[in-house]
């Protein structure tokens, strides 16, 4: 069964509890299914064991369940997740805000009185989160400032290129002194003129006007 919940065969978890619904509160052998699949990220079992528990009516003392070592589901929410699971997000600042979002979503679902509670070492989930994931916010911090010196290369060279295509008329202008035109481009009036100019001066205003990541 472990096993099963760590690769999220659904199918198999499923068909076992549909067999046997008192499945869901024993524990196998020191954790039920629930604080696996929660320590595993595996959404759609978790859901799915939250659902018959609740339809059985046992959903509130499923959820207070503890492991043998006193852990509650939000202890078990707390811990890093698998490297298999963080794998899926690329970039440690995402993989930290997909971390953070699984913490707030399991805490929603745990009763007020238990989301504070200390296991046998006397460890709050809050605690146990933040120690396992400071290596990884220190990564996040990093990856947003290699980001951000990114995306500013990019804006400069934007800048650069914009800058000096509003001193370069695409095929030059009209230099005949008895023109009445003189000094204007060439190809003033034609659409693929306008977008140029327009696109130019959309790629200057948005240089003065950066994105966040700049």
């Amino acid at each position: 069964m472990k096993r099963a919940i760590k690769h999220g065969i659904i199918e198999f978890v499923a068909e076992c509890i549909e067999k046997n619904n008192d499945l869901i509160f024993y524990k196998i052998p020191v954790e039920n299914m629930l604080q696996m699949a929660i320590t595993e990220r595996k959404e759609m079992i978790v859901t799915f064991i939250c659902k018959t528990a609740d339809r059985l009516g046992g959903k509130n003392y499923l959820v207070s369940k503890r492991d043998a070592d006193t852990n509650t589901i939000l202890h078990c929410a707390a811990k890093l997740a698998p490297l298999a699971q963080l794998s899926l997000v690329s970039g440690a600042a995402l993989q930290m805000q997909r971390e953070m979002q699984w913490y707030k979503g399991i805490k929603s679902i745990l009763r007020e009185s238990d989301r504070y509670t200390r296991n046998e070492n006397g460890d709050t989930a809050k605690f146990i989160f933040t120690e396992a994931h400071k290596d990884l916010v220190k990564e996040g911090r990093d990856w947003l400032k290699d980001t951000s010196g990114s995306c500013m290369i990019v804006g400069a060279l934007i800048a650069t290129v914009a800058f000096a295509a509003a001193f370069t008329v695409p095929g030059g202008n009209i230099s005949e002194s008895n023109n009445a035109m003189n000094g204007t481009p060439i190809f003033l009036g034609q659409s693929s003129f306008t977008v140029f100019a327009v696109s130019d001066a959309l790629a200057l205003f948005l240089r003065s006007h950066p994105c966040s990541c700049s």
